[in-house]
């Protein structure tokens, strides 16, 4: 709904906005309208997500969050998670830091995947399937191996 949420932020008729917003939000509770990331989003990612949305709008950032640049944004805030166990054991790393730079990687990529109408729940489900065929339990528990070397 990103698409359609920043084009009634764009109406300039405080009582038109309005109406259309209440009336999308009538349409999605019916389930009769909807993208299909949000459908099928799993619980509190909606939340998540129109936090997020709201929180970029109203700063107007939306204009760097250009599919690379996120996509760019996710391996930058991953390396800053990395830098959480930099030199040290992974009990010895600082659990309020490692929450909050984990979170940073999880709204970048759902800000990517909101760009693109991505199903999450449906690309992580294909994914472990996925990874199940090339790793079979019979030939990869317990191993560490990568799937072409089994």
């Amino acid at each position: 709904m990103s698409v359609i949420s920043d084009l009634i932020e764009k109406v300039n008729d405080p009582d038109l906005r309005a109406r259309l917003s209440e009336e999308v939000a009538r349409m999605q509770k019916q389930k009769k309208f909807g993208l299909v990331f949000e459908e099928h989003l799993p619980d509190g990612l909606m939340e998540i997500t129109e936090k997020l949305r709201s929180f970029n709008r109203e700063r107007d950032w939306e204009q760097f969050h250009d599919a690379k640049n996120l996509a760019l944004s996710i391996s930058i805030e991953a390396a800053e998670l990395n830098e959480c166990f930099l030199w040290k054991s992974a009990e010895e790393a600082d659990k309020a830091k490692v929450e909050e730079e984990l979170a940073d990687v999880f709204l970048c990529a759902i800000m990517l995947a909101d760009k693109y109408g991505i199903d999450i729940k449906d690309i992580c489900l294909k994914k472990i399937e996925k990874n199940a065929q090339k790793y079979p339990v019979e030939k990869a528990k317990g191993k560490a191996t990568k799937y072409n070397e089994l």
